[in-house]
């Protein structure tokens, strides 16, 4: 199932192949912008349903912090259910309108209850507050288990099955390309060293998280 809710990116992919286990084959994947520089917060993930996916009952967190979404992209498996606590000083009313999952929770300063919706269903939900219109934030629910999201240095670690073919994909708020040229096959009986993805255009401007000068 190809995901593509948002153009794709310009950036770079540098796929490395870290370590070899009994149960999976472990990528290092770094991303870069068309001028090389490391981008975060990019989801790279296996298309297609490669084996039942098993949550394990873990849960996922989104919180909000100093009136942003933490993390700011969440990726998590088909099946997942997530938490959104508020560690803010402020209230804030949680919202998604996308079509694989819509609601809403009003999320007083400093609660901490349970605040939970399962998401049942892969493709992309935004999420916003009614009170902070500028904050914004995204779940990324991928078709199984083998999905992660870049870090600060642009790097993630990939568990995928040793076994088969596969296609690995990438996702971008900011992207500015088409994400099926970005696509990559990946043919665990004879793994690449590396695989590169090359991008010539910018990405888009970056949207502006925060309100100077507002109390509430």
């Amino acid at each position: 199932m190809r995901l593509h809710p948002i153009k794709p990116l310009l950036a770079c992919l540098l796929l490395a192949v870290h370590a070899s286990y009994g149960y999976a084959l472990e990528f290092k994947v770094r991303v870069l912008t068309a001028d090389n520089k490391p981008l975060s917060d990019a989801v790279i993930y296996l298309e297609s349903p490669a084996e039942p996916v098993s949550t394990g009952g873990k849960l996922a967190v989104m919180d909000q912090q100093n009136k942003a979404f933490v993390p700011h992209v969440l990726a998590v498996p088909v099946g997942t259910l997530v938490d959104f606590p508020n560690t803010d000083s402020v209230n804030h009313y949680v919202y998604s309108f996308s079509e694989i999952k819509k609601f809403q929770f009003k999320l007083f300063k400093g609660d901490l209850e349970k605040h939970q919706t399962q998401f049942d269903k892969p493709g992309l939900v935004t999420l916003g507050c009614n009170i902070h219109d500028f904050m914004l934030g995204y779940i990324f629910v991928a078709p199984n288990a083998y999905v992660g999201v870049s870090d600060s240095a642009g790097e993630l670690n990939l568990k995928v099955p040793d076994k088969g073919d596969f296609t690995l994909a990438i996702w971008h708020e900011r992207s500015n390309e088409d994400l099926d040229k970005l696509a990559q096959k990946i043919d665990t009986a004879n793994p690449p060293k590396e695989i590169k993805f090359r991008f010539s255009k910018s990405l888009k401007p970056q949207r502006k998280m925060t309100h100077e000068g507002d109390d509430y």
